[in-house]
């Protein structure tokens, strides 16, 4: 494929809430989300949270579908990055088996804080 699969990997701890993080986290996808709508790209979701990372948006081209499930993302709790980093490489894995040729372009958002 020529097109590329942005993979948005995002904290939603509750740190994240603090300091307007979560809101500074947002705009930044909002404005990369425009720009894969342009260059015509697919995008994913997967947040973490709590006890565990959940995909909250699979691979699509719908960007209106990824602002409202971005808008949508509660914070709160602890930061599972470990289980958010095994769940995207399993995400990145089954995608490279069924699009060998896929581009991927992976941005994990955090503030560190565990």
């Amino acid at each position: 494929t020529t097109d590329t699969l942005i993979l948005f990997v995002v904290d939603a701890s509750g740190s994240m809430s603090a300091r307007q993080r979560m809101e500074t986290v947002k705009g930044a996808v909002l404005a990369l989300l425009a720009d894969a709508y342009q260059q015509r790209d697919r995008v994913g979701i997967i947040a973490f949270r709590g006890l565990k990372a959940e995909v909250l948006l699979q691979p699509t081209r719908s960007v209106e579908l990824a602002e409202k499930q971005l808008q949508r993302l509660p914070t709160g709790g602890r930061t599972p990055l470990a289980h958010a980093l095994a769940l995207t490489y399993e995400t990145i894995r089954r995608i490279t088996l069924n699009e060998p040729d896929q581009s991927i372009l992976l941005i994990v958002l955090s503030d560190g804080k565990a």
